[in-house]
């Protein structure tokens, strides 16, 4: 039996836009670590995760999800009001202002959108750190990456969870 890949979905959860990255392996969780440390630690400034850069990821409502590097919004020279202390997720044509965008993508209006997730290297340290604690962890757990009410999408890291139901076509 094959193990189950790692799942992004985009859907509406319980409180509106949501993006739920469902790890059910280790392997998923140390995956992801890579590509946050990376981010954290200044050796990256952008990582688009599609089904052409990460085969191995299933992307169900979105077509991917690109992380990015921002400014610091604890730094002498940021602008007020441009940035939370925290991540922001965005549609791109959305009138919100933030820093996690969706691009519609290409003239087919029927594409699953892109989403752009950009925070500081600080922020990602502290997605850095919640990886490192569900890599600890033994049973089924989630944590929420952004905030509710500030984002055009929740994002939350489950692990371990069910996913009956949950997805489309998935089966823990």
């Amino acid at each position: 039996m094959s193990s189950p890949p790692l799942y992004i979905a985009y859907y509406q959860g319980a409180y509106g836009p949501a993006i739920r990255i469902d790890a059910q392996e280790k392997d998923h969780l140390f995956l992801l670590r890579g590509i946050l440390l990376g981010l954290a630690n200044k050796q990256e400034e952008e990582v688009k995760m599609d089904v052409g850069n990460f085969p191995d990821i299933q992307f169900l409502g979105l077509s991917s999800l690109v992380l990015k590097v921002g400014p610091d919004p604890h730094s002498p020279s940021h602008v007020p009001g441009t940035h939370g202390p925290m991540a922001l997720i965005k549609k791109l044509f959305s009138k919100k202002t933030g820093s996690l965008k969706a691009l519609t993508g290409g003239p087919n209006i029927d594409q699953a959108p892109c989403f752009i997730w950009e925070q500081s290297h600080a922020d990602w340290r502290s997605c850095l750190e919640i990886v490192d604690k569900l890599l600890e962890e033994i049973v089924p757990c989630h944590y929420y990456l952004t905030q509710e009410d500030v984002d055009d999408a929740l994002i939350e890291l489950g692990y371990l969870e069910p996913r009956a139901g949950r997805f489309d076509g998935a089966s823990n």
